[in-house]
């Protein structure tokens, strides 16, 4: 599997053009090096893993032996030698297929720390493209009433001059409209960062003109719910990262107890050495071994036996037996066992406290959607109510019955209601992204779970 072509790559955008946020998501997953890096070492242990497949296979091994004897009052001998010796793993008590398992568990485990840290690097890139959006539309309304507040100023500096107004009400009017272009300025200057903060995230030089496609639905509420809670907890129990990765330490902690307990069962192995000697070449003594080893290499007293046999030519046979004990080599391995059983016992108490936590949040989690909702819901209504009162205000103010700097304060009132609107639905927006990571979605997967229509806000 090759981990880095797991989501599409797009070129970097020519300055100018309008960047959408799945060409953001391409780029941000093509510019993080940390990404790279954890894909590029997930593929070296998988690899690792295939090879590992020659521990099972016979072990060659191929040697040239020359012997040169000086005898005292005796002749001189040499005796030259080459062979070719085959070692078969027989028997290990099942301990490297338990290594591969854990080797293969390291590997899925691996996966699952990549598919986070790239959710993680697609939702900076989603927050941070949404951010600008929304300080980008923030910026267009406090510009808006800012031009609003300068054209009553200008009005309100005519009525002065004819003596209509005080001149602390002019003050004040020119004050309202300072406030209106400071708040502008601090708003621009956020827009600065966020927009450097994007660029970062994706991989673009800091004087790139980056223009973003799309916009904020003002009028955006979110979706209801059609779903039962009990469908969001079985996608959360599927999906989320963290509850498979608890279920893999789980797994984990199962392997190694089992791995512990094989300590006990012996190792068999077995060899055939094959060779041809002579004191000069062409060597033409052909000579055969051939052994079987039973050990117990990982007791407290590890305890090898070996048997054997070897014949040289027509003429020569060998037997051989042999007994090895090295008494109380350690004393702590059997604690290998507890160890392993106390491991499993704190994994699995460990996935069941997070399950536990999944399944209040998703609940918690429908409970602050909710809420939001309400909010985004009554924010409207605000602002709602805010518009008829300044269509009031400004029919008073023509009629005299309302002063021209109490529609300006008000002006400056439904400015930071319209703002502040635009905040709380990326705060909407912001939850139900959270939401989908809790479950282990994927962006818009929310909306098409619970039986919503869009995809990309």
């Amino acid at each position: 599997m090759m981990i880095l072509s797991a989501y599409p790559i797009s070129a970097q955008p020519v300055s100018g053009e309008a960047l959408s946020l799945r060409e953001a998501e391409s780029l941000a997953l093509q510019s993080s090096v940390a990404l790279r890096i954890q894909g590029l070492q997930g593929e070296a242990a998988e690899e690792r893993y295939r090879r590992g497949i020659r521990d099972y296979l016979p072990q060659l091994q191929i040697a040239v032996t020359a012997a040169n004897t000086v005898n005292l009052a005796a002749p001189d001998s040499t005796c030259d030698e080459l062979s070719v010796t085959v070692r078969q793993p027989v028997y290990n008590g099942g301990r490297t297929a338990r290594q591969r398992a854990l080797s293969r568990l390291q590997i899925q485990l691996n996966r699952h720390s990549y598919r986070a840290a790239r959710a993680e690097v697609l939702s900076t890139a989603w927050d941070e493209f949404h951010q600008v959006l929304v300080l980008e539309a923030q910026l267009a309304v406090k510009r808006r009433h800012l031009e609003q507040s300068r054209g009553q100023l200008a009005i309100a500096s005519s009525e002065r001059s004819l003596g209509m107004i005080r001149e602390v009400d002019l003050v004040d009017t020119e004050l309202q409209a300072s406030n209106q272009e400071l708040a502008v300025r601090v708003t621009e200057g956020e827009l600065l960062l966020a927009r450097y903060s994007l660029k970062k995230t994706l991989g673009l030089p800091p004087d790139h003109s980056l223009l973003l496609s799309g916009a904020v639905d003002a009028d955006y509420e979110g979706f209801s719910f059609d779903c039962p809670p009990a469908l969001l907890l079985a996608t959360a129990e599927e999906g989320n990262l963290d509850l498979q990765r608890a279920r893999f330490r789980v797994a984990q902690a199962e392997t190694v107890g089992a791995l512990a307990r094989s300590r006990c069962l012996p190792q068999i192995s077995a060899n055939l050495t094959l060779s041809v000697s002579g004191e000069r070449l062409p060597l033409q003594t052909p000579g055969m071994s051939f052994g079987l080893t039973v050990a117990f290499p990982e007791s407290d007293t590890p305890i090898q036996a070996d048997l054997g046999g070897a014949a040289a030519g027509s003429r020569s046979t060998t037997k051989n037996a042999s007994l090895a004990v090295s008494p109380f080599r350690s004393i702590v391995g059997s604690l290998d066992e507890t160890e392993a059983r106390l491991e499993l016992e704190a994994a699995r108490e460990a996935l069941e406290a997070l399950q536990r936590d999944v399944a209040f949040q998703v609940v918690q989690g429908i409970a602050g959607y909710g809420r939001q909702q309400e909010t985004v819901r009554l924010e409207r209504r605000s602002i709602e109510l805010e518009r008829r009162k300044l269509e009031i205000m400004r029919r008073e103010v023509a009629t005299g019955a309302a002063t021209r700097v109490d529609y300006v304060k008000e002006e400056a009132i439904a400015a930071e209601l319209e703002a502040g609107h635009l905040a709380s639905i990326l705060t909407l927006l912001r939850v139900e992204r959270s939401f989908e990571r809790l479950l282990g979605l994927d962006p818009g997967g929310l909306a098409r779970l619970a039986g919503g229509g869009h995809d990309e806000r």
